[in-house]
């Protein structure tokens, strides 16, 4: 034991000198803070946008690759050319919302690589044990006040849940999700009636609830703000290998996937140079009607909407504007509009 040990150890310093590592972005300052408002509203847990998401802002990212060059000789272009080629780039967008019993998130993610690996090569990360990550997916971070949640949807629709299932009652107790077991074979569906995925090519949506505990129920509710950080993993093929921490499984000096995180570089991918964005949830009641987004439904938004409508939608800012929640905005959420104010 001892002799395999002390190989692994040495395999991995010597991908860690020899590879690009993953940009650390949990120390680094703060350059912007967004605040997004998430509505009340229960959404059917189907991968399909219900019109409920509609009343809260919609999530897009600012993301950027976790990984740094190798090569500090040539430009930042130069080395994405010469090592990182296989990267095509990806978007993401996400809707939340919230009830008394739980947390609802849909995420559309743009990833034509799609990374989603036979599972028998399904593989814990050494380094971050209890993680099944060399694959395409959506890790989300919520804290609940400083007690960080961490929970994992992947692409291929096999799994869903808290990263460990070895965390301490403080996060467990939070919510009723199984955590990640400590072996492959016990993965499959796990949590299987709290998420839906949606594959295709060049596409892939998530939707999943956190079912609450009680106390978990005590740090959402109206008003209240949450924490929340987002990172897609983006994989290619069916390589079941990341660089991010700078290693690759078996095989040192395969570089095959990346973080994609809200980081900000300076002049060079160094980690050295960056800095992060911090996102905030502030749940609120329903958005309906609050077409200009202060947190109103007056005759305000009512002459929005009809400046809104006669623009047919350009150049002019509306939050929320579908307010009979029909998919269409027409003359129609006029009237409901002048109904919801009559009745205060």
């Amino acid at each position: 034991m001892k002799t395999k040990s002390t190989l692994i150890c040495a395999a991995l310093l010597v991908s860690l000198l020899s590879c690009p590592i993953a940009a650390d972005w949990n120390n680094a300052p703060i350059a912007e803070e967004i605040h997004n408002r998430i509505a009340y509203g229960t959404p059917t847990i189907d991968g399909y946008l219900d019109s409920a998401y509609m009343q809260s802002e919609r999530i897009d990212y600012k993301l950027q690759p976790s990984y740094l060059f190798p090569d500090k000789d040539i430009s930042p272009e130069e080395n994405v050319k010469k090592y990182f080629s296989w990267d095509t780039g990806i978007e993401a967008y996400t809707y939340m919302l919230w009830d008394d019993e739980n947390l609802y998130v849909y995420t559309s993610v743009k990833d034509s690589s799609s990374g989603i690996v036979d599972f028998d090569k399904v593989t814990l990360d050494p380094l971050w044990p209890y993680i099944y990550t060399y694959q395409d997916g959506i890790y989300f971070r919520f804290y609940f006040n400083d007690i960080l949640y961490p929970v994992f949807a992947e692409r291929g629709g096999r799994f869903f849940g808290l990263t460990d299932c070895r965390y301490d009652e403080e996060v467990s107790g939070l919510t009723n999700l199984d955590g990640f077991p400590d072996n492959n074979e016990k993965i499959i569906g796990l949590n299987r009636d709290c998420f839906v995925t949606i594959n295709s090519d060049n596409s892939y949506v998530t939707e999943f609830k956190i079912p609450l505990t009680s106390r978990g129920a005590e740090y959402v509710y109206m008003g209240a703000q949450m924490q929340q950080s987002t990172v897609i993993f983006n994989y290619i093929d069916t390589v079941p290998y990341g660089m991010w921490r700078g290693y690759v499984g078996t095989e040192p000096g395969f570089i095959y996937g990346a973080w994609y995180g809200e980081i900000i570089y300076g002049k060079k991918y160094d980690e050295n140079t960056i800095s992060k964005i911090n996102r905030y949830m502030n749940f609120v009641g329903s958005s309906k009607g609050d077409v200009n987004g202060d947190s109103y439904t007056d005759s305000r938004d009512l002459v929005r909407l009809m400046k809104y409508i006669a623009a047919d939608g350009k150049d002019i800012e509306a939050k929320f504007p579908d307010v009979n929640e029909d998919g269409e905005v027409t003359t129609a959420d006029l009237v409901r509009m002048m109904k919801m104010i009559a009745a205060g």
